[in-house]
């Protein structure tokens, strides 16, 4: 699959999340590299369409540390997510928790699953779960993460 294809073609939601998943034409270690590189995620996660800025980002792939990023969205309006590490697993899993309102103790978890160890390519299964949504707002966030999973793939394939 290219980055043209629609991660949400492929996924499956329900009341406590989604699950997706997409054949990527890189190593596992060079998609691992593009997630959990703070520069590199500051590009996947702002996508084309929204700057994050490094130093409004704190990213550290180590299980047990906070995660924090601003997304500036056009027109200038922010968006701060944060979050736990919880499992990295180099170059196979890495899952975090994630919300967009501080003011609230529920977090989903977030999880990135990179399968075959093919130098040309690699399977990445993304969930994200926990019940924070109702199934339109999961089947919405399949949607935006599309397009992060679209960007990862285009920088895991520019330095091939």
């Amino acid at each position: 699959m290219g980055p043209q294809s629609s991660l949400t073609d492929m996924t499956d939601v329900g009341p406590s999340g989604f699950r997706s998943t997409r054949d990527i034409a890189a190593a596992p270690e060079r998609v691992w590299e593009v997630l959990t590189t703070p520069s590199a995620f500051a590009t996947w996660f702002g996508t084309d369409a929204v700057e994050v800025p490094l130093d409004r980002l704190t990213w550290r792939a180590v299980a047990g540390e906070p995660w924090s990023a601003q997304m500036v969205l056009p027109g200038g309006a922010t968006i701060d997510w944060e979050g736990e590490m919880l499992t990295v697993d180099a170059p196979s899993i890495l899952s975090f928790t994630i919300t967009d309102d501080a003011s609230i103790d529920q977090r989903d978890t977030v999880m990135f699953e990179l399968a075959g160890a093919e130098a040309n390519g690699c399977s990445l299964t993304l969930s994200q779960t926990g019940g924070g949504l109702d199934v339109d707002g999961y089947a919405q966030a399949a949607a935006g993460w599309a397009g992060f999973v679209d960007a990862i793939e285009r920088l895991a394939a520019a330095s091939r």
